[in-house]
């Protein structure tokens, strides 16, 4: 139901977005960190991106968005968005054409979507 013009197509397909609240599967990223590093950029604010860098001690490629517009174009251009209970992951809902493999709080489940096909939930 969400329309941005024109995907911005990178050469990384996957997106990340990982804000500092609503985190539940450390694992998950330690066990994938280095396919991360090598096929995904981060999206959000500098401080999150340095918070996910220190956090899993590797190195990701950080793509700055001037606006959200800009911001849901990248997600449109992408074949997978990693992201938890952040502005981005709405965008991708909304969007409907990405994978999204959601980071889910599980005490906390304000996120979870029934029935949604493209959505698998860690």
């Amino acid at each position: 139901w969400l329309a941005c013009g024109e995907p911005i197509r990178l050469d990384k397909k996957v997106v990340v977005a990982r804000s500092p609240r609503y985190q539940s599967n450390y694992p998950w990223f330690v066990l994938r960190k280095y396919t991360l590093r090598d096929k995904a950029v981060f999206i959000g604010l500098p401080k999150e991106h340095e918070l996910f860098e220190y956090t899993f001690d590797i190195a990701i490629e950080h793509r700055p968005v001037a606006d959200a517009l800009e911001m849901a174009r990248v997600i449109a251009g992408c074949e997978t968005l990693i992201a938890n209970a952040t502005f981005a992951l709405a965008l991708g809902i909304g969007l409907g054409t990405v994978t999204i493999v959601h980071e889910l709080e599980p005490h906390f489940p304000t996120t979870y979507f029934e029935n949604k096909k493209n959505i698998t939930y860690i």
